[in-house]
């Protein structure tokens, strides 16, 4: 859904294709955050009546639902992803607060992120799958200052 800043006018599109890499602009004002990046999108809409060339919007898009389940979808970095003997899986943190290998059903992979459909929910903390230490039942220690 988007709305025109000029008009006020709202519209609907769907995103039909989202580049791998982010663009290197600057925002409105000449200034760029090495902390943010941007991916152009291109996306189809459905009535474009009401609309002028070049003119601006702000854009929010929902998340796609997962299907039949009612729940949304859960994507991770694929970094976080390991597999064996076929079977994909995560470490995250079990009840008891050690390391417990958890199997996932993964679906499709965006822009290096992949869709977990089924093994892991938003409650569960993920570990970084790789070192000499990673392995069930390893202590695990919360970390706050890693951000994707």
């Amino acid at each position: 859904t988007a709305t025109s800043w000029q008009t006020q006018n709202q519209f609907t599109a769907t995103i039909t294709q989202v580049d791998y890499y982010p663009t290197e602009s600057q925002d409105l004002y000449g200034n760029s955050n090495p902390n943010s990046s941007s991916y152009p999108v291109l996306a189809q809409i459905e009535d474009p009546s009401g609309l002028v060339p070049y003119e601006m919007a702000e854009v929010k898009y929902e998340q796609k639902q997962a299907a039949n389940t009612g729940t949304k979808s859960i994507y991770i970095s694929t970094v976080y992803v390991r597999a064996e003997n076929g079977q994909s899986y995560v470490y995250i943190r079990g009840e008891d607060e050690l390391l417990k290998k958890q199997y996932v059903r993964t679906g499709g992979t965006v822009n290096d992120y992949v869709e977990i459909k089924e093994g892991l929910t938003n409650e569960d903390y993920i570990a970084f799958p790789y070192g000499k230490n990673v392995k069930d039942g390893a202590k695990t220690e919360e970390n706050q200052d890693i951000y994707y």
